[in-house]
């Protein structure tokens, strides 16, 4: 009886301490969390100011944009609105070489041509 009673102090005193650890785990734990949370919140900030300067940005070019059909599929958000850039004077999806006017048509950026093999939407990378 007196073994017992020596066993249940033990237990207890070994989950006692279990507590304790567990205890002192989740005040390291929540202070992370708090600190971490804390970082969120700045960089989310930091973030939300970039994100609407980008979009002014946005803004900005399409209102300089002339070609009136990729604006329209721009503004529907056309699953094909595929880009590819014209590089060395071949198309850089499918490398086909393009001819020399063609080439100038598209680094002029007046209108939005598609390669004549592809058909990807080809744009000068200045």
């Amino acid at each position: 009886m007196l073994k017992d009673l020596s066993d249940l102090k033990n237990k207890k005193k070994q989950n006692t301490d279990s507590i304790d650890d567990i205890k002192k785990q989740i005040e390291d734990i929540t202070s992370k969390l708090e600190f971490n949370n804390e970082e969120l919140k700045i960089l989310s900030e930091e973030t939300q100011v970039e994100e609407k300067e980008l979009e002014k940005n946005k803004n900005d070019l399409i209102k300089n944009i002339k070609n009136k059909s990729f604006l329209s599929s721009y503004n529907d958000g056309a699953q094909n609105m595929k880009l590819s850039p014209l590089s060395r004077g071949a198309c850089g999806s499918c490398f086909s070489t393009l001819p020399p006017q063609f080439v100038l048509n598209v680094k002029k950026m007046e209108e939005l041509l598609s390669c004549p093999s592809c058909g990807i939407n080809l744009y000068w990378e200045e």
